[in-house]
C-alpha cells in the first residue's frame, strides 16, 4: 500500500501543488475557527441592565469548579427535569415535545470573585428558580428524586455527582447580564470573561 508521503516524495518541496494544498487546508481551518468563534459569541456585545431578581425557592447543585462549568451544571439540571436540547439549541420538554423558555427558570449564582480566587476553586450554585414556574412543585419533586440515585459518600467533580439542595433567594435589585450563546465550551469561556 502507498501512503501520502510515499506518493509525494519525488515532488519538490516548494511545488505549486503543495502551496495550493497548504492554502486550501489553511483556509478551511480558518473558516471553521471563525465560525466556532462567531457561534460562541466573540463579537456579541454583553448587555448589562438594571433589573429585579424575583427571588423564591431555589433548587440547586452547589459546585466548586471553574465558572465555565456552571453551563454544564445547568445542562445537568435541565436533563434531570426532562428538558432536552434540540439541534438548534432550543430547549423542549422531552416527554411532551413542548418548547420551553428557560431564560427566567434556570440560574447560576456565582459566589466568588474570579480575579481573586484561583481557577477551579470558585464556587457557584446552578439550579431552577421555582417561583417563575407554574410547575414548581413537580419540578422540585423530580429533582429531589434524583438525590436517591446519588450515593451519600459520593464526592465527585462532575455535576451528576452533586446532590440537589433547597434554598430561598430574596427579591433584590440586580444587574442583569445577557449572553445568549450556549454552544459549547467556547461560549462558556467567553461568558465567564465577559461577565
Amino acid at each position: 500500500m502507498m501512503n501520502y508521503h510515499e506518493l509525494t516524495m519525488n515532488e519538490p518541496r516548494d511545488s505549486p501543488q503543495r502551496r495550493k494544498q497548504f492554502l486550501v487546508i489553511t483556509s478551511i481551518m480558518a473558516i471553521m475557527a471563525g465560525h466556532a468563534l462567531l457561534t460562541a459569541g466573540v463579537l456579541a456585545t454583553l448587555t448589562i441592565d438594571e433589573g429585579t431578581f424575583p427571588g423564591g425557592e431555589f433548587v440547586y447543585k452547589f459546585m466548586m469548579k471553574d465558572y465555565a462549568a456552571s453551563t454544564g451544571t445547568l445542562r445537568t439540571v435541565a436533563s434531570d427535569l426532562g428538558i432536552a436540547e434540540e439541534g438548534g439549541g432550543n430547549l423542549i420538554i422531552a416527554d411532551e415535545g413542548v418548547p420551553l423558555d428557560t431564560a427566567d427558570l434556570l440560574f447560576s449564582i456565582l459566589l466568588d470573585d474570579g480575579s481573586l480566587v484561583p481557577g477551579g476553586k470558585t464556587r457557584f450554585a446552578s439550579g431552577v428558580l421555582l417561583a417563575k414556574s407554574s410547575e414548581g412543585g413537580k419540578m422540585k419533586k423530580r429533582l429531589l428524586e434524583v438525590n436517591k440515585d446519588i450515593k451519600e459518600d459520593n464526592v465527585g467533580t462532575h455535576s451528576t455527582d452533586a446532590k440537589y439542595e433547597i434554598g430561598s433567594l430574596p427579591k433584590v435589585n440586580a444587574a442583569v447580564a445577557s449572553h445568549p450563546f450556549t454552544a459549547g465550551g467556547g461560549a462558556a469561556i467567553f461568558q465567564s470573561f465577559k461577565i
